[in-house]
């Protein structure tokens, strides 16, 4: 009895500072499948094996080589009745406190079925103590970092869907005739399907080598909200919506008027059934695999494995604060201009109102997308490998620092009754 006694107050406060966050997952398997068999004839058995469990891996070798057929029920009890008060008024937060008071009848008795069977499916996520910390700290801080995600996102979305169709409006409404007649079919085809992609791989290209080893995570992130606030109050104060569809309703029947009247044999044949194929499949294929992989779980992962480095990199990299507000008001509106007049001088030649309309709402759509893309895997490299880790952490663990602790403490309550 007294070396039993001496062994375990000198291991109570080690595993006080060891196990103060909760149960590791081998005590907590190993209390629960003992209460499971509590009413068995070899339960005291298991008891005893069960006392010897929290002390080291030296002592508890040799106290079950020494004593495992020596502490039998009646030095189980007596040790139970003498040490119950003492260890309560004096552990009541620690392991060992728990961990004693299970050895008295009524904690026997109190563990029915149901209990021990919500205790197998709470704590049979094996972690080690070092690891349980880790994922505790970093979950708190994965809550935290996911909500402002959250929201930035929302946020952030909102905001580039505003700004988009903004800017698709005004633009649409500052195309004249003037703009639309100066330029021909080879000057159009050139700017749209050469100008273009060199000037934004170059363009892209060129910021990234300048600014890839400058940019930190939260230049970025001030960079973005800067952006977007800059965005929000210049843009969804300029045009309200009956502006808008005032404006395009006339301007789109304006156009098409003209340019059918004016369109010659030669502009008519040149845009064949493939291209106008290949132009609609092209925008709606990379609308639909950009807006997939971005909103699943599955293709993210892939993503930021072999897409997100090289094309993520980039628009995160581009989009800095030197050159952001530049190339957003020069570049779109290039792009904007160009897209526009090469879909007016295209879409208009064999196609009524409504496809014409419908052409150009899903090649702003698949701008629009694009852009949101750009946003939004601007912010999500930076916090993919720690979001994803942390979100498989929190799916294995199950509960929140907050649960965990509540659930501790009333299996502490539950013990102490």
């Amino acid at each position: 009895m007294r070396h039993q006694q001496s062994l375990t107050m000198r291991h109570q406060h080690s595993r006080t500072m060891r196990h103060q966050h909760g149960f590791t997952m081998r005590h907590q398997q190993s209390l629960t499948m003992r209460h499971q068999h509590s009413l068995t004839m070899r339960h005291q058995h298991s008891l005893t094996m069960r006392h010897q469990h929290g002390f080291t891996m030296r002592h508890q070798h040799s106290l079950t080589m020494r004593h495992q057929h020596s502490l039998t029920m009646r030095h189980q009890q007596s040790l139970t009745m003498r040490h119950q008060h003492s260890l309560t008024m004096r552990h009541q937060h620690s392991l060992t406190m728990r961990h004693q008071q299970s050895l008295t009848m009524r904690h026997q008795q109190s563990l029915n079925m149901r209990h021990q069977h919500s205790l197998t499916m709470r704590h049979q996520h094996g972690f080690t103590m070092r690891h349980q910390h880790s994922l505790t700290m970093r979950h708190q801080h994965s809550l935290t970092m996911r909500h402002q995600q959250s929201l930035t996102m929302r946020h952030q979305h909102s905001l580039t869907m505003r700004h988009q169709h903004s800017l698709t409006m005004r633009h649409q409404q500052s195309l004249t005739m003037r703009h639309q007649q100066s330029l021909t079919m080879r000057h159009q085809h050139s700017l749209t399907m050469r100008h273009q992609h060199s000037l934004t791989m170059r363009h892209q290209q060129s910021l990234t080598m300048r600014h890839k080893q400058s940019l930190t995570m939260r230049h970025q992130h001030s960079v973005t909200m800067r952006h977007q606030q800059s965005l929000t109050m210049r843009h969804q104060q300029s045009l309200t919506m009956r502006h808008q569809h005032s404006l395009t309703m006339r301007h789109q029947h304006s156009l098409t008027m003209r340019h059918q009247q004016s369109l010659t044999m030669r502009h008519q044949q040149s845009l064949t059934m493939r291209h106008q194929h290949s132009l609609t499949m092209r925008h709606q294929q990379s609308l639909t695999m950009r807006h997939q992989q971005s909103l699943t779980m599955r293709h993210k992962q892939s993503l930021t494995m072999r897409h997100q480095h090289s094309v993520t990199m980039r628009h995160q990299q581009s989009l800095t604060m030197r050159h952001q507000h530049s190339r957003t008001m020069r570049h779109q509106h290039s792009l904007t201009m160009r897209h526009q007049q090469s879909l007016t001088m295209r879409q208009k030649h064999g196609f009524t109102m409504r496809h014409q309309h419908s052409l150009t709402m899903r090649h702003q759509h698949s701008l629009t997308m694009r852009h949101q893309q750009s946003l939004t895997m601007r912010h999500q490299h930076s916090l993919t490998m720690r979001h994803q880790h942390s979100l498989t952490m929190r799916h294995q663990h199950g509960f929140t620092m907050r649960h965990q602790q509540s659930l501790i403490m009333r299996h502490q309550q539950s013990l102490t009754m």
